[in-house]
């Protein structure tokens, strides 16, 4: 078994995800790289992180359309390809 199957190691990767995001999002000089730092050093405990906190994002939105989590997972889903589909 890898080292995520640990939850101490599940919860480490996620706060230090999470904190890398929150500073991508407030727009912090260097958050970029290193986010992709942290990405490239631990590819799979970030992305399970990442996975997770979208999981949660997702949850939260649909509580504020007051729908379930798979239909707003489905309203996300159309705008994405409604916005593939426009002219460059």
């Amino acid at each position: 078994m890898d080292d995520l199957s640990r939850p101490e190691q599940d919860l480490a990767a996620f706060t230090r995800t999470t904190a890398l995001v929150q500073s991508y999002v407030r727009g912090e000089a260097g958050a970029y790289s290193a986010l992709m730092a942290a990405a490239r050093q631990d590819p799979a405990g970030t992305t399970t992180s990442l996975v997770a906190l979208g999981t949660v994002l997702l949850d939260i939105a649909a509580g504020a359309f007051q729908i379930p989590p798979d239909q707003m997972l489905a309203k996300v889903c159309a705008g994405i390809t409604s916005h593939s589909d426009a002219p460059a």
